[in-house]
């Protein structure tokens, strides 16, 4: 990893210690099967659908039209208390169904053209999880629909990534026995395109980094139950788990540590490397470290 940091003169995850095995970069310094074992060990898997959610969200294959799609969303009566997740499924395509029905989707030149303007005046939603005083998750969202505009990269590799690590490290710090089980996740938006993001620390002090996606959501009646199921049971339904799960895991970390000068220091997670200010002069006495 320190190879491939001195490597570039630009910030790069590596300066973070963060590795996503995705990235092409790092081919040149580890074999394939090295890359497998990084990915499979204690491996990032997602969630499993509920039986009841999975044959819900597969009742709507075949719905082509909005009519289709309204008459069927009439046919469920979802309990909010006894039944959340499926209640919550319906009240979402709901909404999302209604977006057609008030010509709200497909989009229109004139929506398009309010996405050019937000994109002119620099507007953007970021969000961070958190309950209490501890942050679980994070979003980034654009307007761009190019997953690989400057934009778009410079979130998902290099900015979503380093706040996710950040977050995982304060999370560790809660429960340092279950350092390496702890995962969080994020969220970048790319104008229609939706990609998940999931951090965690398998062994040692590096952070390995998976995507999911992007996932794409297209205005239109005919691909809804392709396009925007999936997204559901992705981005939101296994992404609330994936934070649910480490806020239990946080809540069940009872082990008491107590301070000690000569005893050995509970592991940690390495903070990331701060970001270089353009525009600064160097001062006499700073050391480049990249070229030392």
């Amino acid at each position: 990893m320190k190879m491939l940091a001195l490597k570039y003169s630009h910030h790069h995850p590596a300066h973070s210690m963060i590795l996503s095995t995705k990235d092409d970069a790092w081919k040149d310094y580890f074999s394939p099967q090295e890359l497998h074992q990084i990915n499979t060990l204690n491996p990032i898997e997602l969630p499993s659908l509920p039986a009841s959610l999975k044959e819900y969200f597969l009742s709507y294959q075949r719905k082509k039209t909005l009519d289709q799609l309204l008459e069927h969303r009439k046919r469920h009566d979802f309990n909010p208390r006894t039944q959340p997740d499926l209640y919550w499924a319906q009240k979402s395509i709901i909404h999302a169904t209604d977006l057609f029905l008030y010509q709200q989707l497909p989009a229109t030149y004139d929506t398009e053209k309010g996405q050019l303007n937000r994109k002119v005046v620099g507007t953007k939603v970021d969000l961070i999880i958190k309950q209490g005083n501890l942050e679980y998750g994070c979003m980034e969202a654009g307007c761009s629909d190019d997953p690989l505009n400057t934009k778009g990269v410079d979130e998902g590799r290099l900015k979503l990534p380093r706040t996710l690590k950040d977050i995982l490290c304060r999370l560790t710090k809660e429960a340092p026995g279950k350092m390496n089980d702890i995962k969080v996740a994020g969220l970048v938006i790319s104008g229609i395109n939706i990609t998940l993001y999931i951090e965690d620390c398998p062994a040692g002090s590096v952070t390995r980094l998976k995507s999911i996606g992007p996932y794409e959501f297209r205005g239109s009646v005919e691909k809804f139950a392709k396009k925007f199921i999936p997204l559901l049971a992705l981005v939101v339904w296994q992404t609330k788990v994936i934070m649910k799960n480490m806020l239990q895991i946080i809540n069940a970390g009872e082990e008491i540590i107590f301070p000690s000068i000569d005893g050995p220091e509970p592991p940690q997670i390495p903070p990331c490397m701060p970001s270089p200010k353009l525009g600064t002069k160097r001062k006499h006495n700073q050391v480049d470290y990249l070229n030392n």
